[in-house]
């Protein structure tokens, strides 16, 4: 009977795990959903197996104490559960990070403990992809530039729209990039005093460059932003016509980015796409720098003006090269 009541109050262990969930974000969910299958499994186990057990494996270890006998019966079906569990930890860990996935983007870290590194790196992605996007659609709102929803999958689109509120000023939304990275860091520093092996340290390093290359990439633009909005503005023709072209080559950079971002590929494939973006993102600045140089029109325009078209060249390039940086980082590559 003790044995059995001891079967009931550790399925019953996770009722509070589950209760503190319900409001919680996705990580909380799913490391409540792992912790109720896991009990689940291993006291059902315990039930129709070891329990009727009991009497003969009592006369085995020649327990007499029914109190010793009571804790070798706990830790026995614990063992058990834990020695059927390791080996299918990956893909047992991979399928509860399927759950809840379409309210990922509203995890806090802090709402996840760093005692379980394997959550609180996954943790980390989800932040780190989140702050990503946001960065990628920052810098087509300072270039004027739209991307059509359809080619983009309904997770992303709705994580486009939690993570960055059209409402909001580009300074607001900027800093709120800027405080993001900051959470990532400081969750980092405190993830990285428990006990992690070469891959996960080299994962939480890789996630940390990846966001410091893409709020640079923001951080580049937003310097000439003026200056941007002072090139589609301007009432020389030669000027507009640069502000166009700008639109022009830039979108299928960023249509491919965002395509590397949004969707699953292969090892192979990202490399070569990777390298492709850096070619095209070299080839677009010196075509622009030397069509700049040569243009025409360029007489009718003051030399300060054609300053200003070689910075805004040269600070895109300088943009667009750390977000490629920054997918290298984030693919570990």
């Amino acid at each position: 009977a003790a044995a059995a009541l001891v079967i009931g109050a550790d399925l019953g262990t996770t009722s509070t795990t589950i209760l503190g969930s319900l409001n919680g974000s996705a990580i909380k969910r799913q490391l409540a959903l792992a912790h109720l299958l896991f009990n689940l499994f291993v006291d059902m186990l315990a039930f129709l197996l070891l329990l009727p057990a009991l009497p003969w494996l009592l006369q085995w270890f020649d327990m007499s104490d029914p109190l010793y006998s009571l804790v070798l019966f706990h830790s026995t079906f614990n063992l058990f559960g834990l020695c059927i569990f390791v080996p299918i930890l990956h893909p047992y860990a991979k399928w509860i990070g399927q759950r809840f996935v379409s309210d990922k983007h509203s995890s806090a870290l802090s709402d996840v403990p760093t005692a379980v590194p394997e959550v609180a790196i996954q943790a980390c992605q989800q932040h780190t992809h989140a702050l990503l996007f946001a960065a990628v659609n920052l810098n087509l709102r300072n270039l004027k530039l739209n991307i059509p929803a359809q080619s983009l999958s309904v997770t992303e689109q709705e994580l486009s729209k939690t993570n960055h509120e059209y409402s909001q000023s580009f300074e607001r939304r900027y800093e709120t990039l800027k405080q993001r990275e900051g959470e990532l860091l400081q969750y980092a520093s405190l993830l990285q005093q428990q006990p992690l092996n070469n891959d996960q340290s080299s994962t939480i390093n890789a996630l940390l460059s990846c966001t410091r290359y893409a709020v640079y990439s923001v951080k580049t633009l937003k310097d000439i932003r003026a200056n941007l909005m002072e090139l589609r503005h301007a009432l020389e023709p030669t000027l507009q016509d640069f502000s166009l072209e700008y639109q022009t080559d830039l979108r299928p950079f960023y249509e491919q980015l965002l395509t590397l971002l949004t969707q699953s590929h292969d090892e192979n494939y990202l490399k070569e796409q990777l390298l492709l973006l850096n070619r095209q993102n070299e080839q677009l600045n010196q075509q622009l720098d030397i069509k700049i140089r040569n243009h025409g029109g360029l007489k009718n325009i003051e030399s300060e003006q054609l300053s200003t078209l070689l910075n805004i060249n040269r600070e895109i390039w300088h943009s667009d090269s750390n977000l490629i940086q920054a997918l290298t980082c984030w693919y570990g590559l």
